[in-house]
């Protein structure tokens, strides 16, 4: 009895010092008897794939011309005058072998100039053989990084081979200052 007692408190001992670290929560049953037997206990594992993706902050577009591209689907051989940036964005992390990470900017994206309220659009540029860059990424793709608890650390993200974007000189009514908001839908899924 002084066995079953001591076994007892050891028990609820370690369920104290586990619960006070926060690692763990019990929903506990109490089994009794004087012999021996045995009980079935349910276990769960929640395993999550786990992502984290890597985007520009900002993105400034500087002038210069450009020539053998097609923007917004028009094939343009002849040098265009406008300005343009690139991004490069990217995913790194741990995912299922059945899953895949995408990263998609979003277009129209429309700028207004500060002073005036002009707006313009933002156009994607693609290169003369129309290739998207990349958009997804595979278990065996994307990057890696450290897990820290549910926080990813250290990561080496795989990146795009980066976006052209910008937009003509033509299509500008008046020198200001423009700017917008880029958005990036992101996420997993299946394949």
């Amino acid at each position: 009895m002084r066995r079953m007692k001591t076994a007892a408190l050891a028990a609820v001992m370690a369920v104290t010092l586990l619960v006070a670290k926060g690692s763990m929560v019990f929903a506990a049953q109490e089994i009794q008897g004087s012999d021996a037997k045995s009980q079935a206990v349910e276990v769960t594992a929640d395993v999550k794939s786990m992502y984290s993706v890597s985007m520009p902050a900002s993105i400034e577009l500087t002038f210069s011309e450009i020539s053998k591209v097609y923007i917004d689907g028009t094939y343009t051989s002849s040098a265009v005058e406008g300005y343009w940036g690139t991004i490069v964005y990217g995913c790194a992390g741990k995912i299922s072998n059945n899953e895949y990470v995408y990263i998609e900017p979003v277009f129209p994206c429309t700028l207004v100039g500060e002073e005036y309220g002009k707006a313009l659009s933002l156009r994607k540029v693609l290169p003369s053989t129309k290739a998207e860059p990349k958009t997804t990424w595979s278990a065996t793709e994307i990057g890696t990084c450290s897990y820290d608890g549910v926080s990813l650390t250290n990561c080496k993200y795989a990146y795009c081979e980066g976006l052209q974007i910008g937009f003509k000189k033509s299509d500008v009514e008046s020198y200001d200052v423009y700017k917008g908001t880029l958005i990036f839908n992101f996420g997993i899924a299946i394949n």
